[in-house]
Order: structure tokens, then C-alpha cells, then sequence
């Protein structure tokens, strides 16, 4: 494997990544505590989405996304996280509204987001990424996680309102 630009191994980081995860994951089942992320739905011209599987965690196929740090606003987390994961720049995105997710003693509130990737390439960063992979919104893999579900809930509401506003203009 290749090196980070830090020089250190890319299956080293991978490693840490890992273990932080599970130190989370063991966090979580014994205190209380909350937080915030985001969540990214991507498509590209052909209406394909996009998931990404993590090196960390369960490993399911999932939007692309992460945590909103402190007095960071939604918006710039999701933009700043399509640009860490991906390597995607200026697209704009538009909200879909968000949703508690409890585990265990945790519940974080996830924040949903779609915007069109038309142009250029997505890069996945490998430390974080195992793989990215565009995918039919009715012919999904079978390991995914639910928050997918979830999120493409959201996408439906907000397709619906748009059809409603639509037929009330004409």
C-alpha cells in the first residue's frame, strides 16, 4: 500500500481508524452522549447514486458523510467531508431535512443532503474508504446500511413536495 502525504503507511492509518472506531462503538454502550453528522446523496447524470464502504465500523454500504464539528454549521460539514472523502468540490447541495439515529446510548442527529456530481472525478481518500461505487436507487446491494433507507425517505419527501408545487403553479 501507499503512503499519506504524512509518510505514514496507508494500512497504518487504516488500522488506527479502526480502532477508534471501536473505541467509539464501546463509548457509546456505556455513556450516554449525542452528536451531529451528515449525510450525502450524490447522483451523476445517469440518475446513479452514490455509497461508499468504510475501512472502519460494519463496513455496510452507505452514503458518504460524517461528523459536524463543534460551531460547524451542516452545510459546511457536508461540503468540507465531500471534499475529505472525495475529493468533490463545488457542488452545491441542498438540504433534506435530518434525523435522530440511537445506538446503544448514543443518538445523533443526521443531517441529509443531495446535489448532482456531474463534472469531474471522485477521488475516494483510501485511508478513510474501502470503496465508492455508483449504484441504481431501486437496485441497491443487499449490505447496506439503514440509514440509507432513511435518507432516501427524505429524498422522496422532498421529491414529492417539488411534484405538489409544481402542479399548483400550472
Amino acid at each position: 500500500m501507499g503512503k499519506s502525504g504524512l509518510g505514514v503507511n496507508t494500512a497504518t492509518m487504516r488500522w488506527g481508524y479502526r480502532v477508534a472506531s471501536q473505541l467509539i462503538d464501546m463509548d457509546r454502550r456505556i455513556r450516554p452522549s449525542h452528536g451531529r453528522g451528515v449525510k450525502l446523496i450524490l447522483f451523476r447524470r445517469d440518475d446513479r447514486l452514490l455509497l461508499v464502504r468504510h475501512t472502519y465500523g460494519r463496513r455496510h454500504w452507505t452514503f458518504p458523510g460524517g461528523g459536524v464539528r463543534t460551531r460547524e454549521e451542516p452545510d459546511l460539514a457536508a461540503t468540507r467531508e465531500l471534499a475529505e472523502e472525495l475529493a468533490v468540490t463545488g457542488v452545491p447541495l441542498k438540504s433534506l431535512g435530518s434525523h435522530p439515529v440511537k445506538d446503544h446510548l448514543r443518538t445523533d442527529v443526521i443531517s441529509v443532503f443531495t446535489g448532482q456530481c456531474y463534472s469531474g472525478t471522485i477521488v475516494p481518500r483510501t485511508v478513510e474508504i474501502a470503496e465508492a461505487h455508483w449504484f441504481d436507487e431501486h437496485d441497491l446491494p443487499e449490505s447496506v446500511d439503514p440509514g440509507v433507507h432513511t435518507a432516501l425517505g427524505l429524498l422522496a419527501g422532498s421529491r414529492a413536495e417539488y411534484a405538489a408545487s409544481n402542479n399548483h403553479a400550472t
